[in-house]
């Protein structure tokens, strides 16, 4: 979406703040990718009024052609980042084979500048915490990565019960359901605690997918080579392995998309056991 919007929308515990691309719950961020941050802001902007599909996919994809499972697949991260459903609260709703309408009451509020005495105080408590997170950086690196290897465990425990379950299955009542399609390798997949989504890397890049629908999210896009998605036990975020040039590291990224972070650094000579012959720790 091109046009410069600079206004605050409130609705419910929910605002949405279009000039600095954030949604808060109550003050806390609320994690989105960014298309689908252009598409509730496409909604929010036309609340009351019915969004056809076509016209929904050119304000939010106005250069790209794109398949309605791309909207469908978004709509659906956006109804789960706001809880849709929760205590019977209704935000988005589907008029079948047309589009969509924001139903929930929006208050558009005027957007305010930031006074420069405020800024400095601001800059000032940010370079601080980030002192205070530098110094104990150290020290909470080994934590953090028991914490990824502890996730990564728990995600092969998944698969191993999954495909045991499965096992039990009768070869006669086996169907198999390709679970995606891409042209190439495809590898290390790791399915959500719940067993909706499924995470997996393609050339060097991350991506997720929910089991019955047709879209799918990329998570990472960086060069460098991104591999073994893990999932967090809470199904939020998926750790991953980064092997670059300067340096590998385990990341941890929201499930729905968002920025990532670094957790913590790898070995030096972490990849000379991806080497051809010898155990790979890419994947299980």
């Amino acid at each position: 979406m091109s046009h410069r919007n600079n206004h605050l929308y409130d609705f419910g515990q929910f605002r949405l703040d279009a000039a600095e691309r954030l949604l808060l719950r109550e003050g806390q961020s609320v994690p989105l990718t960014p298309k689908s941050f252009d598409l509730l802001l496409a909604l929010i902007e036309h609340h009351g009024h019915l969004l056809e599909k076509d016209e929904l996919m050119k304000l939010v994809w106005p250069d790209a052609i794109v398949e309605e499972a791309n909207l469908s697949y978004n709509i659906s991260l956006i109804r789960k980042a706001l809880g849709e459903g929760e205590n019977g609260q209704r935000y988005i709703e589907t008029v079948p084979k047309r589009g969509y309408r924001f139903v929930a009451e929006v208050t558009k509020v005027a957007g305010e500048e930031t006074p420069p005495a405020r800024m400095a105080e601001t800059g000032s408590d940010v370079k601080s915490e980030m002192t205070s997170f530098r110094r104990h950086q150290r020290g909470a690196a080994f934590a953090l990565a028991l914490l990824v290897l502890v996730l990564a465990a728990f995600g092969l425990y998944q698969i191993i019960s999954w495909r045991q379950s499965r096992a039990r299955i009768a070869v006669s009542a086996l169907q198999v359901i390709p679970l995606t399609s891409f042209y190439g390798r495809e590898g290390c997949p790791s399915f959500s605690p719940d067993g909706s989504q499924i995470a997996f890397d393609r050339r060097g890049e991350v991506y997720v997918k929910q089991i019955d629908g047709q879209g799918f999210l990329q998570l990472t896009s960086n060069p460098a080579n991104d591999t073994s998605p893990a999932w967090s036990p809470d199904g939020r975020y998926i750790a991953f392995m980064r092997y670059a040039p300067e340096g590998n590291g385990v990341y941890l990224v929201p499930a729905i998309g968002g920025p990532e972070r670094k957790l913590a650094s790898a070995f030096p000579d972490l990849e000379f056991w991806r080497r051809p012959g010898l155990l790979t720790v890419s994947c299980w």
